[in-house]
């Protein structure tokens, strides 16, 4: 019954127009409210925890190191398009792809009720430009030992300051003595770094986008 009302409320198309972005308000209003970047990470944790995993991308799987045990994996997420190819490419379908996406970006964010779609758009496809610049190519990923880092979560604090990690873990319940397994180090601490660098305002507009789309 529950799986059956849960489609048919999917479908239903009439009911959602009307609603609009009512059903997100509670959300928009939160990422609105964030004011410092330990608030921004503790935002994402919490988005986490309704499937939206922003940069962080999260398995629990078999410890590579240890089959007898699971651990949890982290790794580089945080873009819209399939990859990072589509944000780094100077091919002409890429290019249009990007000013496509941008379209995209403008229309959702009007149907959301923002003020300055244009500049919401375009620091989310900036942001996210930078977050693909950090980001390891497909190969690299499938390198299973390259790819097998772990790491106490206060090392993680230690070497990758300037996003809140035990801000981002709470809400979720992660273990802050655990150990973790960071798939792309590198990308962490850029991410990290950029959270500090990057105006809040973007990363607001870009948790939007996420949570929109």
């Amino acid at each position: 019954q529950q799986i059956g009302d849960l489609f048919v409320s999917f479908m239903n198309e009439g009911r959602l127009n009307t609603l609009g972005p009512d059903p997100l308000q509670a959300h928009l209003r939160a990422i609105d409210a964030v004011k410092t970047p330990s608030e921004l990470a503790a935002l994402l944790g919490r988005l986490a925890t309704i499937g939206l995993p922003g940069a962080i991308d999260e398995q629990i799987d078999a410890d590579a190191g240890d089959p007898t045990k699971v651990a949890l994996y982290l790794s580089q997420g945080g873009l819209a398009l399939p990859d990072r190819d589509y944000y780094l490419s100077s091919e002409p379908r890429f290019v249009e792809l990007r000013a496509k996406y941008e379209d995209y970006l403008r229309t959702v964010f009007g149907l959301a009720w923002r003020a300055n779609t244009r500049a919401d758009a375009a620091a989310v496809l900036a942001l996210e430009t930078a977050l693909a610049r950090a980001q390891w190519t497909r190969v690299e990923t499938r390198d299973a030992v390259k790819t097998y880092n772990r790491y106490p979560v206060t090392r993680l604090v230690r070497e990758m300051p300037g996003f809140d990690w035990m801000a981002w873990a709470r809400p979720q319940k992660l273990d802050g003595t655990a150990e973790w397994v960071i798939q792309e180090p590198s990308f962490f601490a850029a991410f990290a770094r950029m959270v500090r660098s990057t105006p809040l305002a973007a990363w607001k507009a870009w948790a939007m986008a996420q949570l929109i789309t």
